[in-house]
């Protein structure tokens, strides 16, 4: 049975924050819906309810068809449909209901081309390195140092492996699970040592403010995405540029193959070679 929204009052409160459900985003006083080739902006006058079943929130016109937003999780779900019918007026106290309209996308395959070329270049440099390594090791005969190696690598690949995992991971998979996007801004910028930290600040939906400072912010026009966890808000992430955004990925790639370094050294050694 789903959940359904409406306006509670003729006096409608407006959102104490920006807050993204998936694609959606409720800013001021219209939910920007973003797809591959347009952006739809429903203002909030042309609402009439809103019904939320599991991670759907459909979205009921006055005048135009239903639209259907996904949610990452059913918490996020009910908070955005519930910061929309807290803006709402109630139709019949309205002296006209709003229209739908759609824009067409900016292109944005340059961003996402240079992502790509990142990414391949890394993977290339880590395929030809290890090449490198397996082909010199082979030549020289040298089984001895294969194991040495991996008394060495594996501790540390080890080691870094399960605090990536308790530090970066298990927040992450915390926040899809239950997390609610809004909108931040940046606050300023600072040095520590050579690296440049970037300051911004967020509301939540409940009204709190938290503020965090993390190296390569991604804004525009001083705003940033954030993804909370609506138990912890202190437990955010904010988008960072490609090349943060990559880091790990890259590490949950490169320690987990240090970490098992020394058990594949000893079957190459005493099984295969």
């Amino acid at each position: 049975m789903p959940t359904v929204y409406r306006a509670t009052s003729s006096d409608p409160v407006p959102p104490k924050t920006e807050q993204r459900l998936g694609n959606a985003l409720l800013s001021g006083n219209e939910i920007v819906i973003t797809h591959r080739r347009r952006v739809d902006r429903i203002p909030l006058t042309a609402i009439e309810r809103l019904e939320v079943d599991g991670k759907r929130v459909r979205v009921f016109l006055v005048k135009d068809m239903d639209r259907t937003l996904v949610a990452p999780n059913k918490t996020a779900a009910h908070a955005f449909a519930e910061a929309v019918a807290g803006a709402l007026t109630p139709v019949k106290a309205r002296k006209r209901a709003g229209v739908v309209k759609s824009e067409r996308r900016a292109s944005v395959w340059t961003r996402k081309r240079r992502r790509i070329v990142i990414t391949l270049s890394v993977l290339a440099y880590l395929i030809a390195g290890a090449a490198l390594l397996v082909g010199g090791a082979d030549a020289a005969g040298e089984d001895g140092a294969w194991v040495l190696m991996g008394l060495i690598m594996t501790p540390i690949g080890t080691t870094v492996t399960v605090a990536t995992w308790f530090r970066h991971w298990k927040l992450v998979l915390a926040r899809r699970r239950r997390g609610i996007a809004v909108t931040g801004e940046v606050t300023g910028s600072s040095y520590q040592g050579r690296l440049v930290f970037d300051s911004y600040r967020f509301t939540t939906a409940d009204g709190k403010t938290v503020t965090g400072s993390t190296p390569g912010v991604r804004s525009t026009g001083g705003r940033v995405e954030v993804v909370y966890d609506p138990q912890d808000p202190d437990s955010h992430a904010v988008k960072v540029d490609a090349w943060g955004t990559f880091i790990p990925y890259l590490i949950s790639v490169v320690f987990p193959l240090m970490a098992v370094s020394l058990p594949a050294a000893i079957v190459y050694v005493f099984v295969i070679a």
